[in-house]
């Protein structure tokens, strides 16, 4: 049976089973051939066993919602001919030993017999059938069980290279960690040094001001040097021409005095004696 015949027939006995419909028809049934042959609970066992059969079958093949379907069915059957038993041996005694006679107990002991060979050959097919996709499905998962053991190698290989990886990062952190330790310690040690520089250079700036100052004050006493130099100078150079005008007027007495003089050798010399024997240098 295909799959797709399968699902149908499945999904019909299942909205049968909602609807009621199954139980109903097999009331009808049951009661359509009890009428027709005047055989009611032979009928009746007849399509009970039947059922029951048919519920055996579908219950190997794990369709639950239909077997339970059909048991309702056979049950409701069993209970025409009061024998509720659904696999016993009561009712199949009953079938063969009570009410048949001639043709019309042939026709239902052939119906019987052919009902339960084709549902044994259609529980054989789909048995078979289940048992195919089975198999198909375990070479599946063996073939998918074999990609998953490859693909678990190579995440095992994955997973060493990671890890060699991640041994290497940590080596790397470890000495780059030493590296910044280091680094902060040099960082700290300049620092320092830029204190003790920033330090100096303020004391620098300081004594560089202090110069500027001293130095501005030296300009400022060269200055006053300069003036005073410069007012020595024109004193000198008047002090010059004073000089040169007694000079001049020196050289007009001694040219006077050169003349005789009365001068008494008895009483010391005076002043004017004195200056004209006196050496002068001009």
């Amino acid at each position: 049976m295909a799959p797709w015949l399968r699902t149908l027939c499945r999904a019909v006995l299942v909205g049968a089973q909602w609807l009621g419909l199954v139980r109903l028809a097999s009331f009808a049934c049951g009661w359509a051939l009890a009428v027709w042959y005047g055989l009611e609970r032979s009928v009746s066992c007849v399509c009970s066993c039947a059922l029951s059969v048919a519920l055996y079958a579908v219950r190997c093949l794990r369709l639950d919602r239909c077997a339970l379907c059909l048991f309702d069915c056979s049950l409701a059957l069993c209970k025409l001919c009061r024998h509720p038993r659904i696999f016993g041996r009561k009712c199949l005694l009953r079938c063969s030993f009570s009410s048949f006679s001639g043709s019309q107990g042939r026709v239902l002991s052939a119906v019987l017999l052919l009902s339960i060979a084709v549902l044994v050959i259609a529980s054989v097919v789909i048995v078979g059938q289940e048992f195919g996709q089975l198999k198909t499905a375990v070479e599946e998962l063996e073939r998918h069980g074999v990609a998953m053991a490859t693909q678990l190698q190579s995440l095992e290989l994955q997973v060493a290279r990671l890890e060699t990886e991640r041994s290497r990062l940590t080596t790397e952190t470890t000495e780059q960690t030493k590296t910044i330790s280091e680094l902060r310690e040099a960082g700290r040690q300049k620092e320092a040094n830029l204190a003790d520089l920033r330090k100096s250079l303020t004391l620098a700036h300081w004594a560089t001001s202090q110069f500027q100052q001293d130095f501005n004050n030296a300009a400022l006493l060269a200055e006053n040097y300069k003036g005073m130099l410069r007012s020595c100078d024109e004193d000198r150079t008047a002090l010059r021409s004073t000089l040169n005008i007694s000079h001049a007027e020196l050289g007009d007495l001694e040219q006077r005095c050169a003349g005789p003089m009365d001068c008494c050798a008895s009483v010391p010399m005076c002043n004017l004696c004195a200056m004209r024997r006196a050496p002068h240098v001009v």
